[in-house]
């Protein structure tokens, strides 16, 4: 079963909406997702995966469609996602089906939507029409896959609140550096590099474990003790790559 899902998209990673007692679940595209347990009267992510079966119905809970300038790093950016429910356990309605597991396919992307709705006149956008027209105006870049070190870096540098901020940046050019940050006034500051390190640490193991390095092997895992949503995220990613490879090799 085919449905679509709306995740938060904050440096580099995407992640649900909803906090649980570990923090908020972690998604990858093309990872297919732990099976869980489904029940009627629980809506959270820890008793089946919440997803809906048309986009307006998403856009109608989350905020898919707003404008740039309601996105990160300011405000939250919430993407669209096709997911698939691998035959797995489906229950409830349209609006709110939970399954037992999901894997997120693709992203629908702004000119999707946008175009979704030319599709539908008949489906009007649950936001006002000025911000409507701003969302069609600009110009929202897909989710993009970070995989080099370098990008990285320079992901969790500029999400800084205080990034190129005269006398509270110490970047003094576009060729930033995370050593620089530490050296920072404002390196312990909420929503500086330091408070994004748990961010930087796995989009730094997430492409070790693509680039074939073990993940016991690898050190920054290591320094992720107390982020079990992190680990628990990468250790789906390390068992499905490692299944993959076997496949690959059986061929």
């Amino acid at each position: 079963m085919k449905g679509y899902k709306a995740l938060q998209y904050e440096n580099g990673i995407l992640r649900s909406k909803i906090l649980l007692k570990n923090g908020r679940d972690i998604f990858e595209v093309g990872i297919p997702k732990q099976k869980v347990e489904t029940k009627e009267d629980i809506a959270f992510s820890e008793n089946g995966y919440s997803f809906c079966g048309t986009i307006e119905e998403v856009a109608d809970c989350m905020n898919i469609l707003a404008p740039l300038k309601g996105r990160s790093p300011v405000g939250v950016d919430e993407r669209l996602f096709l997911i698939d429910t691998l035959d797995s356990c489906v229950i409830g309605s349209s609006k709110h089906f939970k399954a037992e597991q999901i894997v997120i396919e693709k992203e629908i992307t702004q000119d999707e939507i946008i175009q979704y709705y030319l599709d539908h006149p008949e489906l009007k956008p649950n936001i006002r029409e000025d911000l409507w027209n701003e969302f069609c105006n600009d110009k929202i870049q897909p989710y993009v896959y970070v995989k080099e070190e370098k990008e990285i870096e320079d992901l969790i540098i500029k999400n800084c609140l205080r990034y190129g901020q005269d006398d509270l940046c110490a970047q003094i050019s576009n060729d930033s550096y995370m050593e620089i940050c530490e050296k920072c006034i404002g390196w312990q500051w909420r929503g500086d590099t330091r408070s994004n390190m748990k961010d930087y640490l796995y989009l730094i193991i997430r492409s070790k474990l693509y680039n074939g390095i073990e993940l016991n092997c690898i050190e920054e895992y290591h320094k992720l003790e107390g982020y079990e949503n992190e680990r628990k995220s990468l250790r789906l990613i390390s068992e499905y790559l490692k299944k993959q490879a076997i496949k690959l090799y059986d061929f």
